[in-house]
């Protein structure tokens, strides 16, 4: 702001992200500065030629809801309707913006709004639409099917990116769709080759050694393997929930440093590394849990509907790092049945051991194909069990905030005791777990045959 201008509004807000700033305005700038000293926020400066595009007053009640577009980001504060005409007067613009509404004490009339009118864009947008795109890119690897769910993929990417707008509020959508639009391109190409696969592939040997058949330890290379793809699953996992948390307007995970893809942000030393890799010595089943991430979604708008889908977005992360893995898989498989003389046993099922023979380099490929297949596995079945509704996993979550007031009271009841009631479902009731996991079993035994479909191995 010029020094030889003087300002004549310097309130304290807080957005709808919790980050307070104070407003400095004059008739040649607006300037916001964090007053929060958090490293995340630079002071903002908007003059007067910018103020049409960049500064918009929304009445919503008795309040005001101002919006400032930096072009990095679109920053928003609810506010009383005095402060609103106080900082719209100290701009003394009314050529420019327009005025919120004159305050009266008569009862307003009530006007019927359009059913198109647009949403308040003072938090970051998410809908359903970019999360159908995404899922339906990641099985566009199924061969014949997937030429029709890339396409269904590709065109709902689309009419995301033409619909929303090009702003920081719908940043989050038009990147998901993005990112589905390259996903579905892979997936077809890969479709491509397996459907190709599938009608071309020679037809079965007569003789099958029988010693590929025998019961398999799980090796060392196996069991390191299993722990890399566990802490993937899990860091990923926990950076699904702290990223669409910030999605939903809740920047707390973020203030954390949790909206990062990088594993040692999510890590617990005991829970992600100790205990896997006690578990592989003691030759038990290989388990993790990575941190828990912070969030607090009491005054983001309908905390509810972010609620399930922050606690959603963990399961829904497995679930694609699953179909990644099974796509890979798929490709592999469409490859080497391709190539005379290859042989490849125990690909898809749950032996932890892939056989590649008759090709150069059959080790790493199969090594590959190892970690592959267990990270399919892994994903799939941790994605089901944090569905499971029992404090603390996440379907606990969505089912308090689903399911009618009664029962979501009765789980922030015994959320406390949430552990201990864990701990007796699994070692009293492991039927209930069991019944939970039975549709990952169900998938894992399809992926099985489809993947023998394609390439007979």
């Amino acid at each position: 702001m010029d020094d030889s201008t003087q300002a004549t509004h310097s309130p304290t807000w807080t957005d709808g992200r919790g980050r307070s700033w104070q407003i400095d305005a004059d008739p040649a700038v607006v300037v916001l500065t964090p007053v929060d000293d958090t490293g995340d926020s630079e002071r903002i400066e908007i003059p007067q030629r910018e103020w049409r595009q960049s500064i918009r007053f929304d009445p919503s009640g008795a309040r005001v809801v101002i919006h400032f577009d930096t072009g990095m980001e679109e920053i928003g504060f609810m506010v009383p309707m005095e402060e609103a005409k106080s900082l719209f007067e100290a701009m003394k613009q009314p050529d420019r913006l327009t005025p919120p509404p004159p305050i009266t004490d008569a009862p307003a009339t009530p006007v019927a709004q359009p059913t198109t009118a647009r949403r308040n864009p003072l938090w970051p947008k998410m809908t359903a639409m970019p999360i159908v795109a995404i899922g339906l890119a990641v099985i566009s690897f199924l061969p014949i099917a997937g030429f029709f769910l890339g396409a269904a993929a590709i065109a709902l990417a689309v009419l995301i990116r033409t619909k929303s707008r090009d702003n920081a509020a719908h940043l989050h959508m038009r990147t998901t769709a993005s990112i589905s639009i390259y996903v579905a391109i892979a997936g077809m190409l890969i479709s491509t080759i397996a459907t190709y696969a599938m009608y071309n592939r020679p037809p079965d040997p007569d003789f099958v050694d029988a010693e590929v058949f025998r019961v398999l330890d799980w090796s060392w290379g196996a069991r390191i393997a299993a722990i890399v793809m566990i802490i993937m699953a899990l860091c990923l996992h926990e950076a699904a929930h702290a990223i669409s948390a910030w999605w939903c307007g809740d920047g707390y995970a973020k203030s954390q440093g949790r909206v990062t893809l990088n594993p040692l942000s999510h890590i617990d030393p005991f829970g992600t590394i100790l205990l896997p890799i006690f578990l592989t010595l003691q030759g038990l089943p290989v388990f993790g849990y990575a941190r828990a991430v912070p969030v607090q979604l009491g005054n983001v708008p309908n905390h509810r509907r972010a609620q399930i889908l922050v606690a959603g977005a963990g399961p829904f992360s497995n679930l694609l790092q699953a179909a990644c893995c099974l796509g890979l898989i798929t490709l592999i498989a469409a490859v080497l049945s391709l190539i005379p003389n290859v042989e490849v046993f125990h690909l898809c099922d749950i032996e932890p051991y892939v056989d590649v023979r008759g090709i150069a380099g059959a080790k790493v490929i199969g090594a590959l194909a190892l970690m592959l297949k267990l990270g399919f596995a892994i994903n799939l079945l941790l994605a089901f069990f944090n569905l499971i509704p029992i404090p603390p996993l996440d379907g606990s979550w969505i089912a308090e905030h689903m399911l009618p007031d009664p029962v979501g009271r009765f789980y922030a009841t015994i959320r406390p005791f949430g552990m201990i009631l864990f701990i007796v479902m699994i070692f009293g009731f492991p039927e209930v777990i069991w019944y939970f996991l039975r549709p990952a079993i169900h998938i894992i035994a399809w992926s099985r045959m489809m993947v023998y479909e394609v390439s007979g191995f």
